[in-house]
Order: C-alpha cells, then sequence, then structure tokens
C-alpha cells in the first residue's frame, strides 16, 4: 500500500484536466431511403448543368434523418445536414 501512497512518492496535489464540452462519439447503423443522382440545370446558362448524388438516410435506433449532397463536377465534395427525431 505505501508504494500506491502519494505522498510518500513526491506528489503532493492531484492535478485533473477538465473541460466544459463533453465529447462522446456515437456510431450508428443508417438505412437509405433514398438514393439518386440528378442533373441540375443553371438558371442563368441552360448549357450548364450540376450533377449531384443526392443521398437520404435514416437511424435504425434514432430515427434521425441525414441529408447527404455529393458534388460530382467539384471533385467529390460532400455536404451533410442532419434532422434530429424528437422523442
Amino acid at each position: 500500500m505505501a508504494k500506491y501512497d502519494k505522498q510518500r512518492q513526491g506528489l503532493v496535489q492531484d492535478v485533473g484536466l477538465s473541460t466544459d464540452y463533453e465529447k462522446s462519439v456515437i456510431y450508428e447503423a443508417f438505412t437509405h431511403v433514398y438514393e439518386k443522382q440528378v442533373a441540375i440545370q443553371s438558371t442563368q446558362r441552360p448549357d450548364v448543368s450540376e450533377i449531384v448524388g443526392v443521398e437520404i438516410l435514416r437511424g435504425k435506433m434514432s430515427g434521425n434523418i441525414r441529408l447527404k449532397v455529393t458534388f460530382v463536377n467539384h471533385g467529390g465534395a460532400v455536404r451533410e445536414m442532419s434532422l434530429f427525431a424528437e422523442a
């Protein structure tokens, strides 16, 4: 027991690091509700169109909805938006 005594080891103060924001990582499985690749035409130039991939996913446990848009013409840039279900 003596080897675990902080006073004997020269430790006189416990120092802890804490933040106001608690971080947690939650993994959830999502099922596809809708998935399609669409072309959206420009309103200013009819010869220009933007190809985007649209996915709507629903969380299996929470019921949250995730909208995921992939911009094919811009190097596959992805934008996501989450809609949280109320209990």
